[in-house]
């Protein structure tokens, strides 16, 4: 090298280089400025989310075995004992509060996390339609060669399906794919909607006509079906359907029952128990309807909201 291309070089004083902090589209960013407030609130809403569902499961027990399994089984006659029995419970000072407190606290936590899940998305990946995927994990190391062994923990496959049903695998859900929810989340939506109805029907209704329920039995759920039976079927029937899919899938995340043995038994228990909710609507429509006073009563109950 020539002397004169020596000379030249110069020392340049180290600069920082400056890079644009915008996220890239589709990769997480590290220190992501949500991330001390999810470590904090997702745990603990988790929590609050898990642990209120046991009210509602043991009253769910208790209120289904009169109403829906009775009815079908044993007759009008031993549902009617089981009912009067459980409104010594449900109407206990302090128990109705309690109950509705403790659903709340299980919907409010349920919005909180997927908006707070929602947000440490769009966080991390700079986009509100960015998603992450979920992944498969295998029963063990070697799995069985038994089918029903394999464990699929996604929750965006619900209890995969039918496909998964007819052994062709679990795949996502429609709800997933078209609304961005769960199947437990979107059942938990429809069965807050079906829960609300059937309350104002059931307890608010009377309440503002007779300022109490007392006179709620089985002959008002007949009149009330003898006068629409097919809104009123269908709706118990949806009910009890949801309602079984959303509690016992729910227990299934809780207890991490991801085979898909322990899935195809929580769709026969959801069958048997819908079933049982329609076949209960045609014992309970034998009752017939209520005449007179009685059936006045009824009415307004049926109309007041």
């Amino acid at each position: 090298m020539s002397s004169s291309s020596t000379s030249s070089l110069r020392t340049v004083p180290p600069e920082p280089i400056t890079l644009n902090d915008d996220p890239i589209p589709g990769i997480p960013t590290s220190g992501s400025p949500s991330k001390p407030f999810t470590l904090c609130l997702i745990p603990a809403l988790k929590q609050v989310q898990k642990y209120s569902t046991i009210p509602f499961s043991i009253f769910a027990i208790l209120h289904v075995s009169a109403v829906v399994v009775a009815p079908a089984t044993a007759g009008t006659g031993i549902a009617e004992e089981l009912i009067s029995a459980g409104r010594e419970l449900y109407q206990v000072s302090g128990f109705e509060q309690g109950l509705l407190i403790s659903t709340l606290l299980h919907v409010f936590s349920g919005v909180a996390l997927s908006l707070l899940r929602q947000y440490d998305r769009y966080i991390k990946y700079g986009s509100r339609k960015a998603r992450v995927t979920s992944t498969r994990k295998k029963a063990s190391k070697f799995p069985s060669s038994d089918p029903n062994d394999e464990i699929v923990d996604d929750k965006n496959e619900g209890l995969g399906g039918i496909s998964s049903l007819l052994g062709l695998g679990s795949r996502k859900s429609l709800t997933y794919k078209y609304l961005g929810l769960s199947p437990l989340s979107f059942s938990g939506y429809v069965l807050v909607a079906c829960l609300a109805y059937h309350v104002v029907k059931e307890r608010i209704n009377p309440l503002l006509v007779d300022g109490d329920s007392s006179m709620v039995d089985l002959s008002y759920v007949s009149h009330a079906i003898n006068l629409d039976p097919l809104k009123t079927i269908v709706g118990m029937s949806v009910l009890v359907g949801t309602s079984a899919y959303h509690i016992l899938s729910g227990w299934n995340r809780y207890l991490k029952l991801f085979t898909l043995r322990a899935r195809k038994r929580t769709y026969g228990l959801i069958a048997i128990l819908t079933a049982l909710a329609f076949v209960s609507c045609f014992e309970i429509k034998k009752i017939g309807p209520a005449y007179g006073v009685t059936a006045k009563t009824f009415n307004a109950y049926i109309e007041a909201l």
